[in-house]
């Protein structure tokens, strides 16, 4: 198990996704850098690109104040939530930042070493594990295309 602290970096976008995470305790929050997100005295601009997909259901919030560069905040897990999921077994580099939300955020880290060796050594178990990540997976698809689907429905006013 591993511990962090509010603010600590558990990995950034750009980075070999080696492992999946679990949220024993606290909160994580996933960003990524976005510069054409404008901090002004008056409040913040976003300019969201077309082809910017979020894969998750999510409130998108600017902080101003996350290393002097605008980060958009796309999703916060918590107690129970499983992270770093998709570029783990997509084999991608990161495409967010995590960082730990609460004062202490406990973490297990599931490597993939250690699930190549699962498979070897307890392949029911590995079995037993991918089967339950493909559900949490169909279940996150079908949150975002739920949320997807209440923001660009048409209000009808009678």
């Amino acid at each position: 198990m591993f511990s962090f602290s509010r603010g600590d970096f558990i990995f950034s976008a750009g980075e070999e996704a080696r492992a999946i995470y679990f949220i024993v305790d606290g909160e994580v929050v996933l960003s990524e850098p976005r510069p054409e997100a404008a901090c002004t005295g008056y409040g913040l601009s976003l300019a969201t690109p077309s082809h910017f997909a979020p894969p998750r259901p999510f409130a998108a919030s600017v902080d101003c104040n996350v290393g002097g560069a605008p980060r958009v905040r796309l999703v916060r897990y918590a107690n129970g939530g499983i992270f770093g999921e998709l570029d783990f077994f997509l084999h991608n580099r990161r495409s967010f930042d995590a960082e730990a939300a609460s004062d202490e955020t406990c973490l297990l880290e599931l490597q993939r070493e250690q699930l190549i060796r699962m498979q070897a050594d307890a392949p029911q178990l590995a079995a037993a594990l991918e089967h339950a990540l493909l559900k949490y997976l169909c279940f996150q698809v079908t949150s975002a295309r739920l949320s997807t689907d209440r923001l660009i429905r048409p209000r009808v006013h009678k």
